[in-house]
């Protein structure tokens, strides 16, 4: 079975995070077991058995323990392993549950900033004293098997500062994510970008020729032939804009700006930011607007039927007050 892009990346992120959560909690659990063990030794120190002697290590760890259990320094390192576990399984718990249950359900919702923070915080402090109540609890029903006491006060600072500490961790992974997905965008742009900018240049260097009675838009293998008397007029912005022709509608392959400066004058006028026209074809002005005609005399139309008006914008309108062929003055020779 082929597996899906997405289904590919699941598996990389779990065995990522797996891997991650493994290393995290075996250092943890060292130091639950480093942390325990010089706990205890210091509580042994000076400890006298009934008899009045000097209590060993490996005998105050095995107190009170099975009877017939093995007082050895290593059934009392077997002792203090298990209960390090068993420590490290609760802090499991305090960590998983506020990470799967109150960070997904509180910190990754629409409520207002201090409201997702004060409901998170409640959440934790609860969580952490019910937590700590069940610590104390099971360390009373089970202290035969337990040589450490469990203080609830302990027990619940050390969950909360675990699910807030869990939590924070989590958060600055997710901003590292975050930055670096940021990052990786930005380059895809700069890349882009440069992409564009040298498609731009090879556009303007072979895909828009301009000779004396006509232009040549395309591309090297696609390319086709735009005479200047049948173009009535280019509109558009950006890098294609529209030349509307007799036969139709050609899409150019550079600005606006280039066609205006190469177009020959005596043919072409640049009348507002968004259109260049042919000034043989122009048959009416009202006010700020230009209606052209086609080769019949026909006036070109919009989408409604319609005469297509053509805007005079204030930039361009001294432009074209002061053509020869545009004034009032001036007789159209057809």
């Amino acid at each position: 079975m082929t597996l899906t892009y997405t289904q590919k990346k699941l598996i990389v992120f779990f065995k990522n995070r797996l891997f991650t959560d493994l290393i995290c909690w075996t250092i943890l659990f060292l130091l639950i077991i480093g942390t325990l063990t010089v706990d205890l030794w210091r509580q042994s120190e000076g400890v006298v058995d009934a008899l009045g002697n000097s209590m060993s290590f490996s005998d105050f760890v095995n107190e009170k323990r099975i009877a017939d259990a093995d007082a050895s320094f290593l059934n009392a390192f077997q002792i203090i392993v298990r209960e390090s576990l068993l420590f490290l399984i609760g802090l499991m718990i305090v960590v998983y549950f506020n990470l799967i249950f109150l960070k997904k359900r509180l910190l990754n919702t629409r409520l207002t900033k201090w409201e997702r923070y004060g409901w998170y915080l409640s959440s934790v402090i609860i969580l952490s004293l019910t937590l700590g109540l069940v610590w104390v609890y099971l360390g009373k029903v089970f202290s035969e098997y337990f040589r450490t006491d469990i203080q609830f006060v302990f027990a619940s600072i050390v969950n909360f500062c675990v699910a807030i500490l869990s939590t924070g961790m989590l958060m600055m992974k997710e901003l590292k994510d975050a930055r670096a997905q940021v990052n990786d965008l930005r380059k895809e742009i700069a890349v882009i970008k440069i992409e564009q900018e040298a498609q731009q240049q090879e556009t303007q260097q072979e895909d828009l020729t301009f000779y004396t009675n006509h232009i040549k838009v395309g591309s090297k293998k696609k390319w086709q032939i735009v005479p200047y008397e049948d173009i009535y007029f280019l509109k558009g912005g950006g890098n294609d804009p529209q030349i509307f022709t007799k036969n139709g509608k050609v899409w150019g392959s550079s600005k606006l700006e280039e066609y205006n400066y190469f177009l020959p004058k005596d043919k072409f006028i640049r009348v507002h930011r968004s259109y260049i026209i042919a000034k043989e074809w122009v048959r009416e002005r009202d006010g700020n607007t230009l209606y052209l005609a086609d080769k019949d005399g026909v006036f070109l139309k919009d989408s409604d039927g319609e005469k297509l008006p053509i805007p005079i914008s204030e930039s361009y309108m001294k432009q074209v007050e002061s053509d020869a062929f545009l004034m009032f003055e001036q007789e159209i020779i057809n």
